[in-house]
């Protein structure tokens, strides 16, 4: 009877079988091994797999059948799968209940020899049995040679692609250059003060990741940025569309920048305002939307847990933002305010310090990139410069910013 109710999700297990079979490269994002599914049937299927892509035979129909394979269940399989990006969240689920299977089974065990068997003897094999099940989840840890040859497969991937970003484009050659593209796992804070373009500049990044992007704005209400950006596509000026004042060649081009704003892959949350539902909100992005980045509008406008100081509530929401970035291996961009320091200066050049509320935004970006403007008040001219940058070339480059279509252009000379 007990073993019956023993802890499983049959549905869990089907949907890494499916999405397997869909994409067999998965098979190195699931830290799975046949004992893990509860099915009898599930096991055999997932041996079958893992023997095809060691043998590199492809996973099909035809390949699966060879092997004693029911077409009929693989078919139902994979018309189950909603998305193969569920994967590792069903890896995670499958890994929990095979791990409270095998503690079940140690206490178990327990019982039985606690009546015939010594206190020490009980212990003893029940530590073991434990240390064994803890050794596994470690799984995690990699040593230093399955490491060396992750570094080895990355070097062959870009010596075969070395024209080509390792990460997502901004868009802008010369920021690129210095990144490489945005790269999964980074939080990348954009600061300045305020009217400086930031938020334009986080929305002309999005526009440029050819992935899709999910955006939580928290300054700006949809009916704002969804004016902001079209100003942006259609090249119309923001006070006409803010107005309606639209003549018929703005009205041709408004009409171009809708068609392009609505087949761009962004989606959006104007609700998620605290540390909760923030990062509710990421995960569903990711796992529901596929999106490949996320920016984060702005900084200081989310709240933590209540209660807690402000620096305190900053803190916590940059460690998770940069927690979230690691989880789901994608980059986000985060916006921040500076503080007013920086206008006392004399080249208002922003340092480190100047970060707004919370020195732990500088400890947990791996990117930080602050806009100003230098010279006469109304310069168009913004400075885009790299103060920190993990594993990356630190620089300045230099963009025209047109403010009544919130545009961007670079200016050829670069300086690092």
């Amino acid at each position: 009877m007990l073993e019956k109710i023993a802890p499983h999700s049959l549905e869990a297990e089907e949907q890494i079988l499916g999405s397997l079979i869909l994409d067999a490269n998965l098979i190195h994002s699931i830290a799975l091994n046949e004992d893990d599914f509860y099915s009898l049937k599930h096991r055999t299927l997932f041996k079958s797999i893992v023997q095809l892509i060691a043998d590199r035979v492809p996973v099909e129909f035809i390949s699966l059948r060879e092997r004693g394979q029911d077409p009929r269940f693989i078919s139902t399989l994979v018309n189950s799968v909603v998305s193969t990006a569920n994967v590792q969240y069903h890896t995670d689920l499958v890994k929990e209940y095979a791990n409270r299977r095998k503690i079940r089974v140690a206490c178990m065990q327990a019982l039985q020899d606690i009546q015939a068997e010594s206190v020490d003897m009980v212990m003893a094999g029940l530590r073991n049995s434990l240390s064994n099940i803890a050794r596994d989840r470690g799984k995690t840890i990699v040593t230093s040679r399955e490491l060396a040859v992750e570094v080895v497969q990355f070097l062959d991937r870009r010596a075969e692609n070395r024209d080509a970003l390792s990460g997502v484009p901004s868009g802008f050659n010369m920021l690129d250059r210095l990144t490489d593209g945005w790269q999964g796992g980074d939080l990348i804070i954009v600061a300045a003060r305020p009217g400086q373009g930031k938020s334009a500049l986080a929305m002309i990044f999005s526009e440029n990741a050819l992935v899709p992007v999910g955006i939580i704005s928290i300054e700006m209400g949809a009916h704002q940025l969804g004016i902001r950006t079209l100003a942006t596509l259609s090249q119309v000026d923001l006070w006409r569309l803010r107005k309606g004042v639209l003549d018929k060649n703005n009205w041709a081009d408004v009409v171009r920048g809708l068609s392009k704003f609505a087949e761009l892959p962004l989606y959006f949350s104007f609700l998620a305002k605290n540390s909760t539902e923030i990062e509710r909100t990421i995960t569903q992005m990711v796992q529901a939307y596929e999106c490949k980045m996320i920016v984060v509008d702005y900084l200081q406008l989310t709240k933590g847990t209540h209660g807690k100081k402000r620096e305190e509530e900053v803190a916590e929401i940059s460690r998770l933002l940069k927690i979230m970035a690691q989880t789901h291996n994608i980059p986000i961009i985060a916006i921040s305010q500076l503080n007013r320091e920086v206008e006392k200066r004399e080249n208002r050049r922003p340092i480190l310090s100047d970060l707004r509320e919370s020195g732990a935004i500088e400890q947990d970006a791996d990117i930080v990139i602050f806009l100003y403007k230098e010279g006469k008040e109304g310069e168009d001219v913004l400075n885009v410069d790299i103060a920190k940058g993990r594993n990356i070339g630190l620089g300045r480059i230099r963009l025209h910013f047109n403010g009544d279509t919130m545009t961007f252009s670079e200016i050829d000379k670069e300086e690092y």
